[in-house]
């Protein structure tokens, strides 16, 4: 019982990790951290939402639900908190 308590709280830590967000410039969407390859010339629409599923130095990981890669990774710029633009964040529940 005392080793089930720690797995649980961990898997319920990274259902909180997730959340959606809409970017406030267009930016492209690359394969991996480096940025040196973005197949299908993705990049993001300001009108849509996005699923973050990690932030790291400066960057996101985006779930791009209809890509090849689907995990795609985009600059913290994109979704930019200044004065002038605010974005907005919902919290999405795993299904």
């Amino acid at each position: 019982m005392i080793r089930i308590v720690p797995v649980v709280f961990l898997l319920t830590i990274s259902l909180f990790a997730r959340f959606s967000a809409i970017p406030t410039i267009e930016c492209e969407a690359f394969n991996n951290m480096k940025h040196t390859t973005n197949s299908n010339s993705v990049v993001l629409d300001t009108s849509k939402k996005y699923i973050v599923l990690k932030k790291y130095k400066g960057q996101y990981l985006l779930l791009l639900k209809g890509q090849n890669p689907a995990q795609r990774w985009v600059n913290s710029e994109c979704f930019s908190t200044k004065k002038d633009k605010i974005i907005q964040i919902d919290k999405v529940s795993k299904k």
